[in-house]
């Protein structure tokens, strides 16, 4: 069962806790609390299901009824009650609702300081969590504290070479981007890219994050070739996955415009392939579609 969700190339990688259920870390605690009951583990994986499945509600019940049974345990489920209250901030920011998602990952981190003697990996997704939002709502220095935090937990834990440890560091990376630091961007996303790419397939949707990111510095500092490389390659791993993607969407509008200045014609053919793609979708993304018509708009023949 897969734990990360990208809910688009724009928002935070975010991450669904505790950590996957395959997941053994190379040093500290294990990533699973232990004396997690069956109906505990059954209703968070239910919950986890729906989560991924859109079904909010739905997700958001089975999380707070496992969250109940939690606190009913007493000390048997202090372990995991840190990311009890994660699992219902991604929830909250799958709704759109920031503030609340805030609030419970902050609890989530202060359960964890009293119940732990040292951080876990789950911890460290929440500390990513954290850092996500702050990122999109451009409190950037906030933003690469904690990411840096949550990287110094995961490299004690789970080591440098590991694709979670990766997912934050792009985060740090994408965080950089924003305040302009194109050298030490392409460094991260760099870093990252070669960790995925020995510790993931090559299809994953993580590299495909990164793979944007570095065509994104590549284009900003005049690096066209390694742009477009960049965004074919990312575009191939989203076509693979999700064709009718928002994703998709808006890494071919990237790719338009860095064919735009020797061919327009071909560049208004990519963006104009990716809006009807995109709006034949199940659940097209308004923002996305907007964007590509404006962009239609501007650069009409």
């Amino acid at each position: 069962m897969s734990t990360q969700m990208y809910p688009s190339d724009e928002s935070p990688t975010l991450y669904y806790s505790p950590a996957h259920r395959n997941c053994r870390p190379a040093r500290g605690e294990s990533c699973e609390p232990a004396g997690d009951s069956a109906e505990v583990t059954a209703l968070e994986r239910l919950g986890h299901a729906a989560l991924c499945g859109g079904r909010l509600d739905e997700a958001e019940t089975h999380f707070r009824v496992a969250l109940k049974r939690r606190q009913e345990a007493g000390s048997r489920g202090q372990a995991g009650l840190p990311q009890a209250f994660g699992r219902l901030g991604v929830v909250a920011v799958a709704r759109g609702d920031k503030e609340e998602a805030r609030t419970l990952f902050e609890l989530g981190l202060d359960l964890a300081r009293a119940v732990r003697s040292q951080w876990t990996v789950e911890d460290a997704m929440l500390l990513h969590n954290l850092a996500c939002i702050a990122r999109t709502e451009g409190r950037l220095e906030e933003a690469e504290s904690l990411y840096r935090g949550a990287l110094e937990i995961k490299h004690h834990t789970l080591g440098a070479d590991h694709p979670l440890t990766a997912t934050t560091l792009a985060g740090l990376g994408w965080a950089v981007l924003g305040r302009g630091a194109h050298a030490e961007a392409f460094g991260l996303f760099q870093q990252t890219r070669q960790l995925l790419e020995r510790t993931t397939e090559e299809g994953s949707p993580g590299l495909a994050h990164v793979l944007l990111g570095l065509g994104l510095v590549c284009l900003r500092t005049g690096q066209i070739e390694a742009a477009e490389a960049s965004f074919r390659r990312a575009a191939a791993i989203w076509r693979h996955l999700r064709p009718d993607s928002p994703q998709l969407a808006r890494v071919r509008l990237c790719l338009a415009r860095t064919v735009y200045v020797r061919d327009r014609d071909y560049a208004r053919l990519i963006v104009t392939a990716a809006l009807r793609d995109h709006q034949l979708a199940e659940r097209p993304d308004p923002r996305v579609v907007q964007r590509l018509l404006a962009w239609l708009d501007q650069h009409s023949a």
